[in-house]
């Protein structure tokens, strides 16, 4: 599989001495970006766990301007569980 991938970017990725096997330049660079890339793919799915675990979303909530403005700030306020909220007026 690892000389595959060497055949299509056309360069070694390792030298191979006596056994054991270094990373090249170009083995450094594509390590990086495997790295990289296996992080944005790990958020990815966090991302749409949360999605389906609903600890992720919206949800609108209806009160009368009194309870809006007296109670539901202490129980909306983002306590940094992903919870957002916008507060908007009913059309």
């Amino acid at each position: 599989m690892l000389k595959q991938l060497e055949d299509e970017l056309g360069t070694p990725l390792f030298e191979r001495v006596r056994q054991r096997l270094k990373l090249t330049s170009a083995g450094e660079l594509m390590l990086y970006h495997a790295r990289a890339s296996l992080g944005e793919l790990n958020r990815a799915c966090n991302e749409i766990n949360e999605l389906h675990g609903l600890h992720r979303g919206s949800l609108s909530v209806a009160v009368v301007e009194s309870v809006a403005r007296g109670l539901m700030p202490g129980r909306c306020s983002s306590s940094g569980d992903g919870i957002r909220t916008s507060p908007s007026k009913s059309r």
